[in-house]
């Protein structure tokens, strides 16, 4: 069986992590570690990961000023040593078999899978509305459909890299841009979590999340949905990927 290593970064999640911890704990696939990244632990942080560790392999890397988070995944990826990788926040709980579902979508040559979600307003809930993804492969190079819950081969980090260092909101988009590009996925109709959306995020209120989505629009040369921000995407390097600081071109990904 491939190994999962599962990549998660914690920034006061005092109130999620120890739920999201047993909802790991009760994956019905075993052969998996969780690489955390945490920001300024918390003293409830550490204990539940301390706990945790009675009965999940958990590798833990600490940063005692907050790093962002694509720095953070990519962290995490290094220090992982799984065949296959997938991110999760905190707040996003799996269902139990998941993981297992996910890993069963590896034929051969398959590369990237993602499936079926549950958005809720509401933490530790399945009350919500279903995100079916089903019949939307034609979208992978155009737009974010792989949802919270996508998993990757390692091997994939050669032809598509890692998470660009710039984007604070947008750098799973772009990832997906390029993986959808250079790599071959597949779609499980399973149903796979709850992804929580509260209305607090990082780019709630703000143009973060519209400027950064339109970087990315003129980097893959898509459709650019609101042309206003346009001028606002000038502090971003639409050519390279910053990876640690150092600027790798675009083209080579994709």
């Amino acid at each position: 069986m491939p190994r999962v290593s599962i990549i998660i970064s914690c920034y006061k999640t005092d109130r999620f992590i120890e739920t999201f911890l047993g909802s790991i704990k009760s994956q019905t696939y075993n052969d998996f570690e969780l690489v955390i990244h945490t920001n300024e632990t918390s003293e409830i942080e550490q204990k539940c990961i301390d706990d945790a560790k009675n009965y999940i392999d958990i590798i833990h890397i600490e940063d005692e000023t907050v790093i962002p988070l694509y720095a953070a995944w990519n962290k995490c990826i290094n220090k992982s040593t799984g065949d296959l990788i997938c991110i999760n926040n905190t707040d996003d709980l799996r269902f139990p078999d998941s993981l297992e579902n996910m890993v069963d979508s590896f034929t051969d040559d398959v590369e990237f899978c993602y499936g079926n979600f549950i958005i809720s307003s509401t933490f530790n809930s399945s009350k919500g509305y279903l995100i079916d993804e089903t019949g939307r492969e034609n979208e992978l190079t155009t737009g974010m459909i792989l949802g919270p819950f996508f998993m990757f081969r390692r091997s994939v980090l050669d032809k598509c890299g890692m998470f660009d260092e710039q984007f604070k909101t947008g750098g799973d988009f772009d990832f997906a841009m390029r993986l959808g590009r250079t790599c071959k996925g597949v779609h499980t109709e399973k149903l796979l979590g709850v992804y929580l959306d509260e209305g607090k995020g990082l780019s709630t209120g703000s143009e973060l999340q519209p400027i950064e989505r339109t970087v990315i629009e003129r980097r893959y040369n898509l459709k650019i949905t609101e042309p206003q921000y346009i001028e606002k995407t000038n502090d971003y390097d639409l050519e390279n990927i910053i990876i640690d600081g150092i600027m790798t071109p675009v083209k080579e990904f994709i």
